[in-house]
């Protein structure tokens, strides 16, 4: 039910291109009505609902750097010089944005974390495989269920040593036990022919069940070795720092960000460390193309262990934990100082 229709009113709207999953334009033409993504589909609701008209604003900077209380660039200073009313673009709410704008009701929450190239063996990153690994396809009781049946199979060879009163079979290779050991590995044996009936009924069986056997044995060895496993390495802030402190590797931070704030502004040692030992770089897209570590927000809906960018390598993420998370963030949709539609589009 429409409780406003301000289908008079134009609302001006702010955002930065390609910054998904919140806004992107669809073409590289700058033609608004091309705009997507979660924050634009919010906006297209809202006019549906209240019938206003959007007249959008573009900048080819982020949000904007704040000096002596001014923003001077991106989406803010728009704020500030009320060019627009509203922004997009995954915005999270930080101590000085909310000096200068108020917010919509929040629509997601992200959690700020640290990523590593696969850069260092030192670091405990890169997959390698120990003999270990060939245990792992089976569960133990499955190892003793087999080593089990190779018991018994020893066992009935005495069992026909004692039925045909020898001491010993003609031919070495005519023990039950090693027909059916090298049928298990798959070698070929050439007397089935001359044994008797009831020790081929054994082996033919046992032959089939060798068959899957292997194939569950080679699948699950496979996926072990194809499949990225649980890293050792630096999985927590408190390891993060430690490894900065040592000289071990150099965490990135972009300039002008609220991370950066809350790293220098903290009494958390861990905190401290990390940015007296952080390398300041412009922007995220030049962190993602460097060779260190560095810090970048990552949704909590999207924290794999292992992302791939540009240039292919492989960026591990930290796991989903508290202890590998600096603070969480809460994104929602900007609006000017004295917005008489606030309260209503936050309810929407």
């Amino acid at each position: 039910m429409k409780t406003l229709n301000i289908s008079n009113q134009i609302i001006r709207i702010g955002f930065f291109n390609v910054n998904p999953p919140f806004v992107w334009l669809k073409s590289n033409q700058t033609d608004y009505y091309n705009v997507d993504g979660i924050e634009s589909k919010i906006i297209n609701l809202m006019q549906q609902n209240y019938g206003f008209k959007i007249e959008w604003f573009i900048t080819n900077e982020r949000y904007g750097n704040k000096k002596k209380k001014v923003f001077c660039s991106g989406l803010f200073e728009f704020f500030f010089k009320k060019k627009i009313d509203m922004a997009i673009g995954g915005i999270s709410q930080t101590k000085n944005r909310i000096d200068v704008v108020d917010f919509l009701e929040s629509h997601d929450q992200d959690r700020l974390t640290f990523a590593i190239t696969d850069m260092d063996n030192r670091l405990g990153l890169h997959q390698t495989y120990n003999f270990d690994l060939l245990w792992k396809p089976f569960m133990f009781e499955v190892w003793m269920i087999l080593l089990s049946m190779f018991v018994l199979f020893g066992l009935f060879d005495q069992f026909r040593l004692k039925l045909f009163k020898r001491k010993k079979f003609n031919n070495k290779n005519d023990y039950l036990i090693w027909i059916n050991l090298s049928l298990l590995f798959k070698v070929t044996y050439y007397r089935l022919n001359k044994i008797n009936t009831s020790i081929k009924i054994c082996s033919i069986i046992w032959t089939l069940s060798s068959i899957v056997i292997n194939n569950v044995y080679i699948g699950q060895l496979h996926s072990l070795m194809t499949l990225p496993s649980e890293r050792t390495g630096i999985i927590t802030i408190d390891e993060f720092a430690h490894a900065c402190s040592m000289g071990q590797i150099l965490p990135i931070l972009i300039k002008n960000s609220a991370v950066i704030t809350t790293l220098s502004q903290s009494n958390i040692q861990s905190f401290q460390m990390i940015y007296q030992q952080a390398r300041l770089i412009p922007d995220r897209e030049t962190a993602l193309k460097s060779q260190y570590l560095h810090i970048v927000s990552i949704l909590l809906n999207d924290h794999h262990h292992h992302h791939h960018h540009q240039d292919n390598r492989l960026l591990h993420i930290a796991p989903d934990t508290i202890g590998s998370s600096f603070y969480s963030i809460i994104t929602a949709i900007p609006v000017r100082k004295s917005f008489p539609f606030r309260k209503t589009f936050g309810k929407l």
